[in-house]
């Protein structure tokens, strides 16, 4: 079975996970969006002067002091990012260069009709996504099958930034991931798996998204296992999201806040084991639509 895998690499954690797939699977080819030349001082003048008018000149710059690299408000987000990053893959650089650098491929815009006809030379059976961009109806159909792994329980906690925002809402015990089927609504796929990792008294946002990732690796290892046997599985429809999340709604709010959460370390009050919640391998529908509506509640009720 060939599969190939679309992600960035720019991040050590997308770097562990092709190289997790490829130490397991056919991996043929990896697919690497990378990110548009920096703009001109005139085309981001013209931007920010867009988006201020766009949310309003308050709105924007609270916007921008969430992602002040110079003088952090809050919680700060690429320190924490990269030490989690260096604590759970210390040999995710060396693994990359081993199983996947020969087969990957840096590609300016993934939805291009170049990178649709590159994805289509490797014959996938399987596609594999992790970030990245939105990707459009002729990339999807270019795969046979083209999964999800969206680092937020869907369909409690859709869109952006939702991975840490759970943390910010004084809810870690939903910080988690879905695997799902691709589709051209944004973390709108039919839902196969999810994945919440173990909560523990110290974890901060960027420990948490980590062991999400780790535990959404194991979950497309498994999920291709099971395609390689030819077992048939389950794909469940998500419904409207309970809350769909925008870029534009993460400010310096959220930082400073999850700076004090932080501090107090409210972990302490949702310690737990991971849960891994299966649906694409149940017998019938209606008992896997059983657990998933099961599995929700629960989160939701018990935290």
């Amino acid at each position: 079975m060939n599969i190939v895998i679309i992600t960035t690499k720019t991040e050590l954690y997308h770097r562990y996970l092709c190289a997790e797939i490829a130490k397991r699977h056919n991996v043929v080819g990896v697919l690497h969006p990378i990110s548009p030349p920096i703009p001109s001082f005139q085309q981001r003048l013209k931007h920010h002067w867009k988006n201020a008018r766009r949310y309003g000149m308050l709105w924007y710059l609270l916007q921008k002091l969430a992602k002040n690299r110079i003088k952090h408000f809050g919680w700060n987000m690429v320190k924490d990012v990269e030490q989690a990053e260096t604590r759970y893959f210390p040999n995710a650089q060396a693994d990359y260069q081993t199983y996947v650098a020969d087969c990957a491929f840096d590609v300016k815009d993934i939805n291009a009709p170049e990178s649709v006809k590159l994805l289509a030379q490797f014959k996938p059976d399987v596609v594999v996504c992790s970030g990245g961009p939105i990707y459009r109806a002729p990339l999807i159909e270019a795969a046979g099958t083209m999964l999800n792994f969206h680092t937020g329980i869907s369909p409690i906690y859709n869109g952006a930034w939702t991975v840490f925002l759970t943390y910010a809402n004084r809810q870690p015990h939903l910080t988690g991931g879905t695997l799902m089927k691709m589709s051209t609504t944004v973390d709108g796929g039919n839902i196969l798996a999810h994945y919440l990792p173990a909560v523990e008294a110290f974890d901060t946002p960027g420990s948490l998204f980590m062991k999400s990732i780790i535990g959404g690796t194991a979950l497309y290892n498994l999920f291709l296992d099971d395609m390689v046997a030819g077992r048939k599985y389950l794909e469940l429809p998500q419904g409207k999201p309970f809350r769909h999340y925008y870029a534009y709604e993460w400010t310096c709010y959220q930082t400073l806040t999850i700076e004090r959460h932080i501090r107090h370390q409210i972990c302490r009050q949702f310690v737990r084991d991971e849960i891994i919640a299966k649906y694409w391998d149940i017998g019938d529908e209606q008992t896997a639509k059983q657990l998933l509506k099961q599995t929700l509640l629960e989160l939701v009720y018990n935290g």
